[in-house]
Parts: structure tokens; C-alpha cells; sequence
């Protein structure tokens, strides 16, 4: 027991004597690789006490924007599609790509939160893992040296604390100058404040920032503008949507139809694409089910994926907002071809059951259903992510249905459910 204690006591120490170099090493190392829209970007820390956007040989931009010393460093890659522009630095205020990132980051300090959420996760992992690495191993060369060389003492031997307290403080100071150099901004965060100012972020969560670029000083003059008029059409053009749409809900009120008795009502979506006006007037007929046939109905919601226009942390909000349709009753769903495996994560953050292949119960109803096999990028590519297919995953299903049969079944292609239902067209089998 009193070795036990003593091991313990040396690897606490440890601990304590080395977290600041876990902080240094958590700073340095800590990165995360993800889509802002389609452009590739990767988020790392800063202790320059500001934060940047690095856009390669197009310049860097300066935000005014930190916690205590730490910053948010992005290094864009470029735009993720060459045949969006001309891949040069045009490409990033074509329409497209404007349209794009207003109907992306229509809120940007609330997608701007969740890149630093993920980056704030990566330090904390790796903050546990570098002091749990230190801590052990320095409490275990500790613990054995008390062994190779013992030290003896008087029990009321007040100079001896004196002298191990001064020793540990000692050390604790070396390692906290340790990690002070290691954590010194390099010779490109120093390279100071860019000398061009940019006016057009006035007003914006990136108010004050500046560049090193004239280039970028020029397009920021241009895009801004066009960014604002976007967004500000967009915003026109989605609420007289809302109203439309939302007149016209209601004036269909009277032909709603609830369940009959011992019938579930289930609310089913499919593709909502982050569509914050689709979001709103969902909610719309959640609202006007309750008020009509009771609090009970739905009873459920399915979704059939495409929660997401491409899969980013930027889109967690969005996500959270789907989740609050269904005002409290349960939520199943499965992942579509636009969303990833932050996607899946964000989905069941929001309350979301996400099937995987297997049967669950949810409000009295039994759901089988599984994700689409298949991966788009936005303006790219489909392909699968494993070796299933869509035909595989209808197949797998059936095996699974005949076993449990289930009440409902959740894929998201039209594939999948031809390959289940073992039919070679879908239209056919429709109009029969």
C-alpha cells in the first residue's frame, strides 16, 4: 500500500512539474483538417495573441480576434474545385462561390464557432494525452530513482522541505521557460500586423483586420459588396418565401388528416439541405399537427438524410435547428450522400437515433434503416466510401427485415430500396 502511495504521489508530481510543456506541446500539435464550404482548410493554434487567414501567395489577413494569446491560425488551400474559376485567385469572388459561402455562412460567427469548437476538442485530447504521457513516465523514472538512491531524512527535518520545495519550484520554473520558447511565435506569426487595412469587415465579427496584401486589399474592396448585395437579396427573396408559403400552410389547415386510432403518425423529411426556410415552415406543420389532433402527433420524426449541404463543422447549427422540428417527439434517421462522419456525430449531438443497420424502437414504432455507401462532395465527385453498395446496403437490410420486420424502413437512395424490395423498376412497381 505505501508503495502504491508512493508511485501515485510521484506520478501527481510529475504532473504538476511538467504541464506546462504538455500545454506547449498541446499548442504546437494541436490541428484540425476541414472543409470551410469546399475549400480545404487547416485550422492550428497561435500564440501571437491575434488570428489569420492564410491564403498562400495571395497574402495573409490579420483578425483582431483572440483569447488571451492564443489565435486561430487557417491555411486555405484554395478553392476545392478547379473548374469553379480558374483555380486562380479570381476564383474565390465568382458568383458561384459567392452564392456558396452567403448560404453557408449566413450567420458566420455561428460557423465560425464550430471550426474553433473542433480545434478546441483537438487541444483538450491532446492537453490529456501529453499529460498523461509526462505525468507517467516522469512519475515512473521518479519512483524508481527513490529506489537507486534513497534519501533519508529526520522526521522533523524542517530544512529538508525547505530545500525539496525550493527544488520543485526550480523545476517548475525551468520547464514553464521551456515552454515559453517552444510556444514563441515563429519567425512568420511575428511578421506583424499586415499594413493595408480592410474597411470592408467593418461591422462584422472580423472588424479591424488587416493584410499584407494589396491584392487582397483590392478583392476584399470588391467582393464585399457583392457579398452584402447577395446576401441581403437573399434575405428578401427567403422571407417573402416564408410569408407566402407559411399563408398558404395555413390556409391548408383544414385539410390535414391525423391518425386514426391505433395509427402512429410519422413526420418524414428527406434532403433538407441545411434549407433554413424548409427548416422554419416544418416546424410550420409540427405546430399546426399538435394544435389539430394533440401533443402526441407525429409521434416521430424519420429522416431520410441530406441533413447537410457537404458535410462541415460549420453546418453543427444548422443540424441542431433540423433537430428541433420534431418540438420533442424521438428522431430517426440516416446519413445521406452529402453528409460525413462529423455529420453522423453532429446528428446525434442533436438528439437524432442514427440507424447503422439494425433495428430500434422508437414511440412504439420499429425503424430498421442505414446510411448511404456513398460519399458527394458539394460541385464534386460521388463515390463510395467502403466496399458496400447501394445494392448491398437494400440487400442487408432485407436480411435484416426478415428477421425483425420492422414497421419502417430508412434508406436514402432509390437503390437501396430497389435492391430491398427486389424489383428491376421503381416506376413500375410505383404505378402498379
Amino acid at each position: 500500500m505505501r508503495t502504491a502511495l508512493r508511485l501515485m504521489f510521484a506520478v501527481l508530481l510529475s504532473g504538476i512539474l511538467t504541464f506546462p510543456l504538455a500545454v506547449a506541446w498541446a499548442v504546437n500539435r494541436s490541428e484540425v483538417q476541414e472543409l470551410v464550404g469546399i475549400t480545404p482548410t487547416t485550422f492550428s493554434l497561435t500564440t501571437s495573441g491575434r488570428s489569420e487567414v492564410r491564403l498562400g501567395v495571395a497574402g495573409t489577413v490579420y483578425v483582431p480576434i483572440s483569447r488571451g494569446p492564443l489565435g486561430v491560425v487557417a491555411t486555405v488551400d484554395g478553392p476545392g474545385d478547379p473548374d469553379i474559376g480558374n483555380g486562380d485567385l479570381a476564383s474565390y469572388i465568382t458568383p458561384e462561390m459567392l452564392r456558396l459561402y452567403t448560404s453557408l455562412f449566413h450567420d458566420p460567427e455561428a460557423a465560425i464557432s464550430q471550426y474553433v469548437d473542433q480545434l478546441q476538442d483537438e487541444f483538450q485530447q491532446r492537453l490529456v494525452l501529453a499529460i498523461a504521457t509526462l505525468a507517467g513516465l516522469g512519475g515512473l523514472a521518479a519512483f524508481a530513482l527513490s529506489y537507486v538512491v534513497p534519501v533519508r531524512r529526520a522526521p522533523e527535518d524542517n530544512a529538508w522541505r525547505i530545500r525539496m520545495a525550493a527544488a520543485m519550484v526550480f523545476v517548475l520554473l525551468c520547464t514553464s521557460a521551456i515552454a515559453v520558447l517552444q510556444m514563441w511565435p515563429s519567425s512568420v506569426d511575428e511578421q506583424g500586423e499586415g499594413v493595408y487595412a480592410l474597411p470592408a469587415l467593418d461591422g462584422t465579427v472580423a472588424e479591424g483586420s488587416t493584410t499584407n496584401s494589396p491584392v487582397l486589399r483590392t478583392l476584399f474592396v470588391e467582393a464585399a459588396p457583392r457579398v452584402r448585395t447577395l446576401i441581403s437579396r437573399q434575405e428578401a427573396s427567403e422571407e417573402g418565401f416564408r410569408t407566402l408559403a407559411g399563408t398558404g400552410l395555413t390556409a391548408q389547415g383544414g385539410n390535414l388528416v391525423g391518425p386514426e386510432p391505433g395509427e402512429v403518425a410519422v413526420l418524414m423529411q428527406s434532403d433538407i439541405h441545411c434549407n433554413t426556410s424548409m427548416i422554419r415552415l416544418q416546424r410550420q406543420v409540427v405546430t399546426m399537427l399538435k394544435e389539430k389532433f394533440g401533443p402526441d402527433v407525429p409521434a416521430l420524426l424519420a429522416i431520410t438524410g441530406d441533413l447537410t449541404t457537404n458535410g462541415t463543422a460549420a453546418e453543427a447549427g444548422c443540424v441542431q435547428s433540423i433537430g428541433t422540428i420534431a418540438d420533442g417527439a424521438p428522431i430517426a434517421a440516416v446519413t445521406g450522400n452529402h453528409e460525413s462522419e462529423a455529420s453522423a456525430g453532429q446528428m446525434r449531438d442533436a438528439g437524432m437515433t442514427v440507424l447503422d443497420g439494425t433495428s430500434v424502437e422508437l414511440a412504439g414504432v420499429s425503424i430498421l434503416g442505414e446510411g448511404d455507401p456513398e460519399r458527394t462532395e458539394l460541385f464534386g465527385p460521388t463515390g463510395l466510401r467502403g466496399d458496400l453498395t447501394q445494392v448491398d446496403v437494400g440487400n442487408n437490410l432485407y436480411e435484416e427485415a426478415s428477421a425483425d420486420r420492422p414497421d419502417l424502413v430508412l434508406v436514402h437512395e432509390a437503390y437501396a430500396a430497389q435492391a430491398f424490395l427486389d424489383v428491376g423498376d421503381m416506376h413500375a412497381f410505383l404505378d402498379e
